[in-house]
């Protein structure tokens, strides 16, 4: 079946079987490069559990940004979301709950979450509830990463591995924890990051960096690390490469255990 855009979701039932409704999976897969997925009136607040992931197959936007109370996507045994290559998904008003991760990009795809949730999501080995594979870009703005976890290794919300560029603005990284590097997100490989008005607390990893670890150009503005811990060290933050350069931050309460 063939939509012109943007195609509008009708149900939240995760099927491909009935003529009379269109799911996220089905409007998905009939957007075209540079098309919008958007959401019937009908289902602000509704919870959306994926049987399976959903591939994202060309440069689009999930969009329930007119809706009150967005969309929940919940897929607990798996990935929801996942883009390859040279493609870009932006995501509005939308909570990806116990998901694992709620978006996966692999090389080097780019991903943009503008007023979402990432919360409650869980995931072995590295990022419980965001993953980025290759050197791509991740941006999020006004978004929360809320009691995500890691379980077997680094970055409790997110991970990036292979370098890329991580863009934070008006965000909130509150209760994340990893089993080793990064209690709120980890940067594997030479980075560039930019955090904006953003807090991080009471984040928690095993070994170091309880807010967040990684290496590279790192840029901070007005940005708020409190409560944080290692179990390691660096509870506020661990960063390598060329450094960190801080203005207007708040940085307290944060502990090391084994060296600040």
């Amino acid at each position: 079946m063939e939509y012109a855009a943007p195609v509008k979701v009708t149900t939240a039932v995760d099927e491909t079987s009935n003529p009379a409704t269109v799911s996220l999976r089905e409007a998905v897969a009939a957007t075209g490069a540079g098309g919008r997925v958007t959401f019937d009136a009908s289902l602000s607040g509704a919870l959306i559990t994926l049987s399976s992931e959903i591939v994202i197959p060309v440069t689009m936007e999930i969009d329930a940004g007119s809706l009150p109370a967005g969309i929940m996507l919940r897929r607990a045994s798996g990935t929801a979301l996942r883009i390859t290559g040279d493609r870009a998904l932006t995501v509005r008003k939308v909570t990806f709950d116990d998901c694992a991760p709620g978006v996966l990009a692999q090389s080097g795809a780019d991903f943009t979450l503008i007023n979402c949730r990432v919360q409650n999501c869980n995931a072995a080995p590295s990022g419980g509830g965001l993953r980025s594979f290759g050197g791509g870009i991740v941006t999020l703005l006004n978004t929360y990463l809320l009691l995500n976890q890691s379980t077997g290794g680094q970055g409790g919300a997110l991970y990036m591995e292979g370098g890329g560029q991580l863009i934070m603005r008006d965000c909130a990284v509150l209760g994340n924890s990893a089993a080793q590097h990064g209690g709120g997100f980890y940067m594997d490989g030479y980075s560039y990051l930019t955090l904006e008005r953003c807090t991080f607390g009471r984040n928690r990893t095993g070994q170091d960096g309880g807010a967040f670890n990684g290496e590279g150009d790192a840029t901070l503005s007005r940005v708020t690390i409190a409560d944080n811990r290692a179990a390691g060290g660096a509870g506020s933050f661990a960063w390598g490469g060329s450094g960190a350069t801080l203005s207007f931050c708040t940085i307290f309460r944060n502990v090391g255990t084994t060296d600040g």
